[in-house]
């Protein structure tokens, strides 16, 4: 299983836990919206690792592995 390093340093993986990035947008302005679990990963083009995380609230979204980190 695909290991991802989040903003602290630390790996996660599908199943885990994870909260947002505090500087992104839906960690301050959309309460509860900054936890979910990890649901999936895909490879984009250029080679970067996206993220697929379903939040606690506000549905499914992705991101690169550095905008999360495992809880």
């Amino acid at each position: 299983m695909n290991k991802l390093i989040g903003y602290d340093g630390n790996a996660f993986t599908v199943g885990d836990r994870v909260e947002n990035h505090p500087d992104t947008d839906l960690w301050r302005t959309m309460m509860g919206a900054r936890y979910g679990t990890v649901v999936g990963t895909s490879l984009t083009p250029v080679g970067e690792d996206r993220v697929w995380v379903e939040l606690d609230v506000g549905g499914l979204r992705s991101g690169p592995a550095d905008r999360f980190r495992a809880v």
